[in-house]
């Protein structure tokens, strides 16, 4: 009876083992699988190391570094406490939490087991270059011996040196070490994360030939079709900077009628029409335009194909009319794409000229003094004694000569130009530009020029004697009036614009002086004016906007109805480099978080509840409900290892709590509160700004 007694207890014991060992080998196991999946998904995904990192991978290292602590809180004498450590530093690295990483990885550094210390390092030395701290990296980079790193440790080895030479702009050696990293490994992800890497940098360093190398070794190591059918694009347009038009019209011959890009069979026929073109082969670009055109409609590319058959016709043939009816084509198409707002644009120049050229032939029958002249202030329309038959044959031949690139006919008005008007004021620059074209030929005119001095110009300087800006804008009012100065109308809008702020009464006149007056002498400085101030325009609406919608966003967090307020924080236009855009960022982030934790099928589990109540009072600046889950969780986990994290938050940013009892073992002290931008801003006096910014807008809108 004795001995059976004595078996259960044995029998007991092991089973009680087995299941413990069990327990922490299946919490370890889960850590490694997650921060396998999660390095997989960085590797393979088209962000680099200066972007954020996909939402899914970062739930898959927020899962690894929570196994990994529990292994180490647990099962503090576990077998796996090294590689624990190991896990959250190198989580945490990709997560671009570098100091923290670092805490973690110099516990792993210390482990008897000589692969973990090899790799937490290389990642500390890692994290340090990424904090732009070169002696750590060295001091810890040098006490590696490169001879005894495995193959995986090798390519983070080569990485490191690899970026050390990128920041060193010594980017030959650079290609090297991410060249002996694709080759060092056996990881397919990682391998084609080393090609990428060598992409980007020699995209950066406009280094093409090398940019065509490593875009080639690539496409050889990929199965992915549509990865591969980008870089084809790419290396297309690579070759095209080049100028290697031969290459790309044989690449995209053989692969053309391939069904694997039937996808993309447009896009390839439009750069094999521009590789025709660009070499000068017009009549094969035609075809292969014209075949695209027939075979696909209402499409980016046809609209670019007609638009390229619109230059032609214009550019080469100087077909007006067939120009005009390529432009037309383009523009239906696909009205809104690139190409149809060139088209638009290709279009005002056309009726430009000939607007000009009938003005020309008017105004030559119709002498300027026999039209009347309206001595009222029409601060829209110049009179018409500003009209000059010189001006309209300049401006024409300047179209001719920079907009149409017809060379011999702008030559050819500017010669006319010269013979029908000798003391033209353009003289000198027509000279200049028949000289460069003439070898030296200069036209014989006239050589008793007399210089007719400008009695407004001297009208004018009165203005000097006023004070005030209201007493200048009425004197270039009352010039305009009576002289029909066209140089006091822009005056006028001058002083409005720069010292009375008044964009609204400066816009349009700067329009109108636009439209009519093409030779006004300061039609330069409205043109870049205009151009000022309809971007500003739309970047400070932008800004505005950007500002407005994250407001929305937060009133959706507060309504639960977190689904719609991801919707709307991601349609939000925004720039990397804008100060809103990590707040931004970081909300997307956070929202997808909360999604997949509210999607979790155990919801009520302490660490589902925990990190819910985590984003609520740190994130979505909803303190009340993460206070809520805080207390929820201490009141009814007793066993859960986040109740002195709660009790800590609790403690430490509200001023109803004191708890007592807390194991700081379990806390995390670094946590702190999403900085959101909205806190010092009036959304009332932006949404007032839009208003006033959409009035601006009208009067471009009105205009065209």
């Amino acid at each position: 009876m004795e001995s059976k007694f004595l078996n259960k207890i044995s029998f007991s014991l092991l089973a009680f083992v087995l299941i413990f060992r069990c327990a922490y080998f299946n919490t370890f196991y889960n850590a490694e699988k997650s921060f396998e999946s999660a390095q997989k998904i960085i590797e393979n995904s088209q962000v680099l190391d200066d972007s954020k990192i996909p939402s899914e991978a970062q739930i898959l290292l927020d899962k690894t570094i929570e196994n990994s602590k529990i292994v180490i809180q647990k099962y503090p004498d576990s077998n796996y406490i090294d590689k624990a450590h190991l896990l959250i530093g190198i989580s945490l690295f990709y997560q671009k939490q570098y100091e923290l990483s670092i805490k973690n990885l110099e516990k792993a550094i210390l482990s008897t087991d000589s692969k973990i210390s090899i790799k937490a390092n290389l990642f500390i030395a890692f994290s340090f270059l990424r904090l732009k701290n070169n002696d750590k990296v060295f001091f810890y980079i040098n006490r590696i011996k490169e001879s005894e790193l495995d193959k995986e440790s090798l390519y983070t080895y080569f990485l490191i040196k690899a970026e050390i030479m990128e920041n060193k702009e010594s980017f030959q050696e650079s290609y090297d070490f991410y060249q002996s990293a694709s080759t060092t490994t056996t990881k397919e992800s990682r391998k084609n994360f080393a090609l990428r890497k060598l992409i980007k940098l020699a995209e950066q360093n406009e280094d093409t030939e090398s940019e065509i190398k490593f875009i080639e070794f690539l496409i050889e190591n990929l199965d992915d079709l549509n990865k591969i059918k980008d870089l084809k694009i790419d290396w297309i347009e690579s070759k095209i900077k080049l100028e290697l038009f031969d290459d790309v019209i044989q690449d995209i011959d053989n692969i053309i009628e391939d069904p694997n890009y039937s996808s993309i069979k447009p896009k390839l026929l439009i750069y094999k029409a521009r590789a025709y073109k660009d070499s000068n082969r017009l009549n094969l670009a035609i075809e292969v335009l014209n075949d695209l055109c027939d075979n696909f409609s209402k499409k980016n590319e046809t609209s670019e194909a007609y638009y390229i058959l619109s230059t032609i016709s214009l550019f080469e043939d100087y077909n007006l009319e067939l120009a005009k009816t390529y432009i037309d084509k383009s523009i239906d198409e696909r009205s809104r794409s690139k190409y149809a707002k060139k088209a638009r644009f290709l279009k005002e120049k056309i009726d430009k000229f000939e607007g000009l050229q009938e003005d020309y032939f008017f105004y030559q029958k119709n002498t300027i003094d026999d039209l009347p002249l309206k001595n009222e202030m029409n601060m829209s329309i110049p009179q018409p004694a500003e009209i000059k038959l010189d001006s309209l044959l300049f401006s024409m031949g300047q179209i001719f000569y920079f907009d149409f690139n017809q060379i011999d006919s702008a030559l050819f008005r500017y010669e006319h130009l010269l013979l029908k008007f000798p003391d033209t004021k353009y003289k000198k620059q027509i000279n200049n530009i028949l000289s460069y074209h003439n070898d030296g030929f200069k036209l014989e005119t006239s050589n008793s020029l007399q210089q007719n001095i400008d009695s407004l110009t001297t009208i004018r300087n009165e203005v000097f004697n006023l004070k005030t800006n209201d007493s200048k804008l009425k004197f270039y009012k009352d010039m305009y009036l009576e002289y029909a100065d066209s140089i006091s109308l822009f005056n006028y809008a001058y002083i409005s614009d720069f010292y009375n702020y008044d964009l609204n009464e400066a816009i349009p006149i700067y329009l109108k002086i636009q439209d009519s007056i093409p030779n006004h002498p300061s039609i330069e400085f409205i043109n870049n004016r205009l151009i000022d101030i309809k971007n500003n325009i739309i970047d400070l609406k932008r800004l505005n906007s950007q500002k407005i919608l994250l407001n929305s966003t937060f009133k959706m967090i507060a309504e639960n109805n977190y689904d719609s307020a991801k919707t709307l924080i991601q349609s939000i236009e925004v720039r990397r480099t804008e100060q809103i855009y990590p707040a931004i960022s970081h909300l997307i982030k956070k929202l997808n978080d909360y999604n997949n934790l509210l999607e979790n099928k155990n919801l009520n589990s302490d660490s589902v509840v925990y990190h819910m109540a985590e984003i609520d009072f740190f994130d979505f600046d909803n303190k009340d409900a993460g206070i809520q889950k805080f207390k929820y969780l201490i009141e009814d986990y007793d066993s859960s290892l986040y109740i002195n994290q709660s009790k800590w938050v609790l403690n430490n940013y509200t001023s109803k709590y004191n708890y007592e009892n807390i194991n700081f073992e379990f806390v995390d002290t670094n946590m702190v509160f999403f900085d959101n931008p909205l806190k010092k801003i009036n959304l009332d006096e932006l949404v007032r700004k839009n208003t006033l910014l959409d009035e601006l807008n009208n009067h471009f809108e009105n205009r065209e």
